[in-house]
């Protein structure tokens, strides 16, 4: 029993725990989930723990990975090595109703877990909902997991959420439950719970299908607060945010976020545009939780379906978004099918090729990126085996990118906890700016560069016809 408390001790004291909260469902007495001074969940830990538990652990690297997961669960379908198993590869939004100007994107979560609902499929949703719904609430939290089982509840669940949430609470409902849900989640939680349902922990045909989201990675509970406090609010005054803001014109990478806060004895809000911050660089990755540094799941491979952003030439024109979707399972792909027969949604069938290129960056990241951090973190560092071996053959440019990003990551959010001690944002901006400003240059550099090899490789192709 000594030798599993040692592993996921490895897991949690290195930062390479998600905070998914499993553990804590699986062995509550040993187990306490916790926000930590960098705005994470985190389990802290009263005991060793059930026998095996790291084999239950989405980031231990001693559970099944991503690969073997799909394998088991879509043995029919082709593999890709970057987006793992595929059925149907999609991507467009919902014209009913006003599901793509109210939700995320295209609108097609909350349209597909509405269609799941209306048929009888699922009995509810677990989904991270707003504070007034979160089940069983025990920290000052903005966001979380909560179970919807109407139509107006998993509307109210719409939206993207850059916040850290867990599911212990939530899990253990489901242990209780005999009703059937669907799950939303991004991908280390959708092989959480995966792993969970293999072991016997959650009872087969409590969830019955598990939507994926595609995941850049995990903000801090400081990523709403930092944008805020730029605005003149306070991190205590902060009571809730909404991430994206769609706008009726522009770009849908160009929206706003509005923040609710208290002003005396009123509740305010306000919008403001998402590119005139500090935080706007979603590849900055300023408050992100250090363990997706150390994550090789981009499109939630695990999942029955996974639906993100659509972030190709044809759809970003549009401020409304538009998503892609990859569906693994039948079911699923009737639900979509039937949509778009019925005229309910826009949706055009696209190639492996443009899922890959609508996500490069993040699989860059993950990819190429991982195979670096691994190779410099685990020089003198415990680090979890992943499904990237490491590797530092990367020009020295690409290697000074991923390395600004690792530190970004590694201090972001403990620097801010600080600057609220100390009840100043100048000290942060004072902090992190030397490693901004670094990351900004050399990416722009890398831009630069990798255009200008791009338009010499069309020119000398087209003079070569």
């Amino acid at each position: 029993m000594e030798k599993e408390y040692a592993k996921l001790g490895k897991v949690i004291d290195g930062g390479f725990c998600i905070g998914c909260g499993g553990c804590a469902f699986v062995s509550p007495d040993s187990f306490k989930m916790k926000l930590n001074d960098s705005g994470n969940w985190v389990p802290t830990q009263h005991g060793p723990g059930a026998l095996g538990i790291e084999m239950l652990c989405p980031m231990s690297g001693e559970s099944e990975n991503e690969t073997e997961i799909a394998s088991r669960l879509f043995p029919g379908l082709p593999e890709d090595s970057l987006i793992g198993r595929y059925g149907f590869c999609g991507a467009g939004w919902v014209k009913e109703n006003d599901f793509r100007t109210k939700g995320g994107s295209g609108g097609m979560v909350s349209w597909l877990l509405t269609k799941l609902i209306e048929s009888g499929e699922v009995d509810g949703v677990i989904h991270v909902v707003g504070a007034s719904d979160v089940l069983e609430p025990d920290e000052d939290v903005m966001f979380g997991y909560g179970v919807s089982e109407s139509v107006s509840e998993i509307r109210r669940g719409a939206k993207s959420r850059y916040y850290p949430i867990e599911m212990s609470k939530v899990l253990e409902f489901l242990s209780r439950t005999k009703k059937r849900y669907a799950f939303v989640g991004i991908p280390c939680f959708v092989k959480a719970l995966r792993l969970l349902q293999k072991a016997g922990k959650i009872e087969e045909g409590r969830v019955v299908y598990a939507i994926g989201l595609v995941c850049g990675h995990l903000k801090s509970k400081y990523f709403a607060d930092l944008l805020a406090w730029q605005k003149g609010v306070e991190p205590k005054l902060l009571r809730t945010m909404d991430f994206r803001k769609k706008r009726n014109s522009g770009l849908a990478s160009q929206y706003d976020f509005e923040m609710t806060y208290v002003n005396g004895d009123r509740r305010e809000q306000k919008s403001y545009p998402m590119a005139g911050v500090i935080g706007k660089d979603w590849g900055l990755g300023l408050m992100k939780n250090f363990a997706c540094e150390f994550c090789d799941d981009v499109m939630a491979e695990c999942s029955d379906v996974v639906i993100g952003d659509a972030w190709l030439p044809k759809y970003v024109d549009d401020p409304r978004g538009a998503n892609v979707v990859v569906v693994r399972n039948s079911a699923i792909l009737k639900i979509f099918e039937d949509g778009s027969r019925s005229g309910a949604l826009h949706l055009d069938a696209i190639e492996v090729a443009d899922v890959i290129r609508s996500q490069s960056s993040g699989l860059s990241h993950r990819r190429e990126g991982l195979g670096y951090r691994l190779s410099i973190w685990g020089q003198n560092k415990w680090v979890p085996r992943k499904r990237v071996e490491p590797s530092s053959n990367l020009s020295n440019k690409r290697k000074s990118i991923y390395k600004c990003r690792l530190d970004i990551a590694a201090y972001s959010s403990s620097v801010f906890f600080e600057a609220m001690r100390v009840k100043s944002f100048d000290y942060f901006m004072m902090t992190m700016k030397p490693m901004m400003d670094t990351y900004s240059r050399l990416y722009f550099w890398d831009r630069v560069k990798r255009k200008a090899k791009k338009v010499h490789g069309s020119l000398l192709a087209k003079l070569s016809r």
